[in-house]
């Protein structure tokens, strides 16, 4: 039975990853046909999970609208500019604090042909730039406190969401450290070397997008305020709203505070930015909001009725060897990164398995950085900008699939969170 079971899980993820963008789609019709072959019962999604990330990318949605993703990007850009000679350093340590605040990693892909085209003027290989961008924006959305992949880790575990938050910025800030050290000391000692590349002859545009810097600026504020001021609900529990119900004082749950304030942001910035829905709407941020919301509620919806019905079967089969040895279920969270080629969907999909196995919330979180797998094969639309972007055709994607440009600072990156994470809890 449990045998069955895995083959429909795993058919319905290769057909999702093959027709891109469909995984979630796909997984709900795993499901269907699940529970008419086997006569199982159908549990609950996360629909609070899904409500919590709807309304973060409605924010977000409204924050680009009013321009305010390309004032940050173009903060960024003059200061990137003023210290172009470290663009190695420099570009990825802002896409990281971008990525935090902006609560999605795409937010690199305004970032990426900037850093290309300095390089090429620098004449720096593109690659080692590029190459920590794209980490540092995976990282980065593993610690923002708006992210999808974060937003799922407290759905999931019993701990103080300021707890989680501050050990992944902590081992994921140090991961990324260590990552452009690597880059930088090998762009150093590239440049003593004789290369082939001819950066004088090649062109390079970049478009550039007229934004009213007063309302990007507004939006930024409200934005900034929002998050802010859900970071101390999250830290002191008496501030949040009061209830009484039954006679008894209660305080808001924060998976009613979060979509609260963050529905709230977008429609203050909407009404003081004079900003259409209609302009939200067509914003890439909600279109990749749309795709991520329906993957992460199929996977999870999917997932969750797989476990909750073999639980006694997969506690036989796993228990007497993974419950001892956290580190190799570490690797299950990290292949399982690869094969759903989302961080999300590997957490939604891997720490409930956990949790039926009897790991504690403590352990879970210790392994959390090895679910940025996702530079093992890249196949995610931010590393495929980065090669298109590198005119010298420094960064590749690799001719035998595992030979790609990212492979090394990936690997360097997620191996160093990982030990930093286990060293902190």
């Amino acid at each position: 039975m449990l045998v069955l079971e895995f083959f429909i899980f795993t058919t319905v993820v290769i057909l999702g990853l093959k027709k891109k963008g469909s995984l979630g789609l796909m997984s709900v019709l795993g499901l269907l046909i699940y529970s008419l072959i086997f006569n199982k019962p159908i549990y609950k999604p996360a629909l609070s999970l899904g409500l919590i990330i709807l309304s973060v990318i409605t924010a977000s949605s409204s924050l680009a609208a009013s321009g305010g993703i390309k004032l940050i990007a173009n903060i960024i850009e003059k200061i990137i500019i003023k210290h172009r000679t470290f663009i190695t350093i420099i570009a990825p340590l802002f896409t990281f604090f971008a990525t935090i605040l902006c609560g999605t990693s795409y937010i690199v892909l305004t970032i990426l042909p900037l850093v290309a085209k300095i390089s090429i003027e620098e004449r720096i290989k593109p690659i080692y730039p590029l190459t920590a961008c794209v980490i540092a924006a995976n990282h980065g959305s593993l610690c923002s406190p708006i992210s999808s992949p974060f937003l799922a880790t407290t759905h999931l575990l019993r701990l103080n969401s300021n707890y989680i938050l501050i050990t992944m910025f902590i081992s994921c800030f140090i991961g990324l450290l260590a990552t452009i050290l690597f880059n930088f000391i090998s762009q150093r000692i590239d440049l003593k070397k004789e290369n082939n590349i001819d950066f004088d002859n090649i062109k390079f545009e970049i478009d550039n997008i007229d934004f009213d810097i007063k309302k990007a600026k507004k939006a930024v504020l409200i934005f900034i305020s929002g998050i802010s001021l859900l970071f101390f609900y999250g830290l002191y529990n008496k501030i949040r709203p009061k209830f009484i119900i039954n006679n008894e004082i209660s305080g808001c749950d924060m998976t009613l505070l979060i979509p609260l304030v963050m529905f709230s942001i977008g429609a203050i910035i909407s009404i003081i930015c004079n900003i259409k829905i209609k302009d939200i709407l067509e914003q890439k941020t909600m279109e990749f909001g749309f795709q991520s919301i329906i993957t992460i509620l199929g996977i999870s919806w999917l997932s969750a009725s797989l476990i909750e019905n073999s639980r006694s079967e997969i506690l036989i089969l796993l228990n007497n060897f993974l419950k001892y040895h956290d580190f190799f279920f570490g690797i299950i969270l990290f292949l399982a990164s690869i094969f759903l080629a989302s961080q999300t969907a590997a957490i939604l999909t891997i720490l409930p398995l956990g949790i039926t196995l009897g790991f504690s919330d403590i352990k879970l979180l210790s392994i959390l950085p090895f679910v940025d797998g996702l530079f093992f094969i890249p196949l995610t639309a931010i590393f495929s900008y980065a090669v298109e972007c590198d005119k010298t055709g420094s960064t590749k994607s690799g001719k035998y699939i595992l030979d790609h440009s990212l492979m090394i600072p990936g690997a360097i990156a997620t191996l160093t969170s990982v030990i930093v994470m286990f060293t902190l809890v």
